[in-house]
């Protein structure tokens, strides 16, 4: 995979671990999601598949069709991004959130009713534009995009449930959404 791909990719997961943080309460964004799509081995980026981890959806597939579903466009991306630093700015001032929007799975709906119960979570989110919906669904179909366009350079094939909408998408608008990207939060871990 070429370099230049690794800071959608990296941006893409550092998107997912906060929207997985701040739905289930795990409080190290340099986990399993970030290491195997961001991390600096092509074969650990071009070996996940596109799909959200399996703990991150439902068994009747409500979730995966509900994100394969989901139609990204630079203004969506533009709202995940300040939504994103508008909870890294909230977990930073108010890190016990985490703990009260914690959700023992990825149930989208579980999630969102963690996400909405919380108000300061809500307010952060809908301030910057988007819905708590928009922003979980948008940061997996984003994730889904990044993972699935990088495949496709790679001459691998894109598993089928993939919204080849979302992949073009990504393609087309790579060099806009890295720039987009690039002003995510970073992990505090990060260098």
């Amino acid at each position: 995979m070429p370099r230049s791909a690794y800071p959608v990719l990296r941006s893409a997961s550092v998107a997912l671990a906060l929207v997985l943080a701040s739905a289930c309460g795990g409080d190290d964004t340099s986990g399993d999601a970030r290491s195997t799509v961001g991390g600096d081995s092509a074969a650990a980026a071009a070996a996940p598949s596109p799909a959200p981890p399996p703990a991150a959806s439902r068994d009747d597939g409500t979730d995966s069709a509900a994100i394969a579903n989901y139609r990204l466009d630079m203004d969506k991306v533009r709202g995940l991004q300040r939504a994103a630093v508008a909870l890294h700015e909230l977990n930073q001032r108010h890190p016990e959130i985490r703990e009260r929007v914690s959700a023992d799975t990825f149930d989208l709906d579980a999630v969102l009713a963690n996400m909405n119960a919380e108000p300061e979570v809500r307010r952060a989110i809908e301030g910057a534009g988007i819905s708590t919906r928009d922003y979980v669904l948008g940061t997996m179909a984003l994730m889904q995009a990044a993972i699935s366009h990088q495949l496709s350079k790679g001459g691998m094939s894109v598993p089928p449930g993939v919204s080849e909408e979302n992949r073009r998408f990504m393609a087309e608008h790579e060099a806009e959404i890295e720039q987009v990207m690039a002003a995510m939060p970073k992990d505090d871990a990060e260098p």
